[in-house]
């Protein structure tokens, strides 16, 4: 296991989630502002170093679903490597936008990832980057409990969002609960040890944890975020 720490093939392409509205007061109250945001497309469109950075990781025989696709730029990568993908997100705006560029190894679904239940069993990898940080606690230990639910055995969870170590923690209005600060939208900020802990408890075998600058900039500061690698191994 690396700890750096500062601080299948299967038909479930085949589903649609019934349920996209959301379960999250943060989801209702920025669900306006990401479907602007994506509706602006001045989004990059590059994939994420975290994404590509974990691409040989991935147990390509399995499907991928991500938690939170935006504008796709880390799905498309995915479908591109022969990944098969289901891709969510709460955004209309943007789901509408993914689907106008079809690609056969991918399938974007409008969804709530805070509030899946038994959709999309039993695959192989989840993948997660800057959605975390963006829903309230406890959005996201429901989160968390379903990947591990989901997950088969020896099934991959990739996760990357915000620490406390961020620029942006501090900046703007202080929310009600630890590490809440909004902006132009909601961010909840983590000390990435308890992030760990958080995923160990589920019974998942830590096989990467850092901290890192990473490509997403404010001002002239880069985002400061934890990058964690799971096993599901019960």
């Amino acid at each position: 296991m690396t700890i750096i720490a500062k601080s299948d093939q299967t038909s479930a392409l085949d589903l649609e989630s019934e349920d996209s509205k959301p379960h999250s007061k943060i989801s209702i109250k920025d669900n306006s502002y990401w479907n602007n945001f994506y509706s602006s497309k001045n989004v990059p469109s590059i994939p994420s170093p975290f994404a590509t950075s974990i691409l040989s990781s991935i147990d390509k025989s399995k499907t991928l679903v991500e938690l939170g696709c935006g504008n796709g730029r880390d799905a498309f990568y995915f479908a591109r490597n022969h990944i098969r993908v289901i891709a969510l997100d709460l955004s209309k705006e943007a789901i509408h936008i993914n689907n106008s560029f079809q690609h056969d190894n991918v399938k974007f679904v409008q969804a709530d990832f805070t509030a899946l239940q038994q959709e999309f069993k039993n695959v192989g990898n989840v993948y997660s980057r800057f959605t975390l940080h963006s829903v309230d606690y406890e959005s996201y230990q429901r989160t968390l409990d379903w990947c591990f639910q989901s997950l088969q055995k020896n099934g991959l969870l990739f996760l990357e969002a915000r620490t406390v170590n961020d620029p942006l923690c501090g900046v703007g209005e202080k929310g009600e609960y630890k590490g809440e600060w909004i902006t132009t939208h909601y961010r909840r900020f983590m000390e990435i040890k308890d992030v760990m802990e958080d995923v160990q408890q589920r019974g998942f075998e830590l096989l990467h944890a850092s901290e890192n600058f990473t490509d997403s900039w404010y001002g002239d500061d880069h985002a400061v975020v934890y990058r964690i690698t799971a096993k599901k191994i019960e």
